[in-house]
């Protein structure tokens, strides 16, 4: 397949499966971050080696086994963004775009203070 049919791919994976938001779990720990909750490990393999950043762990117990793709660091996320942004569909660009305009927006905050 060619590259663009693979992040076509992955971009109507993460649209259906995805989640990216900007978090703040203390006053001095904030970020932005990105996931996808599967319970089969598969399809999260296949997103990683496409994407070749990020971190596939699993599985973690709750009702029932789920496995993550995940990533924490900014640059992995707008990297995401950048490449996923051409075959997004509204709902989820407006989820990126919402994240990193509060992490921005948290930055430059903290930055003036």
């Amino acid at each position: 397949m060619s590259r663009e049919t693979d992040l076509a791919w992955c971009a109507g994976f993460f649209d259906g499966e995805g989640w990216v938001g900007a978090v703040q779990s203390t006053k001095m720990s904030e970020g932005i971050r990105s996931l996808v909750a599967q319970k089969d490990r598969q399809a999260l393999d296949r997103f990683h080696a496409i994407l070749n950043f990020g971190v596939v762990a699993g599985p973690y117990r709750n009702k029932s086994p789920v496995f993550y793709w995940r990533i924490s660091k900014e640059a992995h996320v707008r990297q995401l963004f950048t490449l996923l942004q051409p075959y997004l569909g509204p709902v989820k660009l407006a989820q990126f775009q919402t994240a990193l305009d509060k992490y921005d927006a948290r930055i430059n905050k903290r930055s003036k203070t």
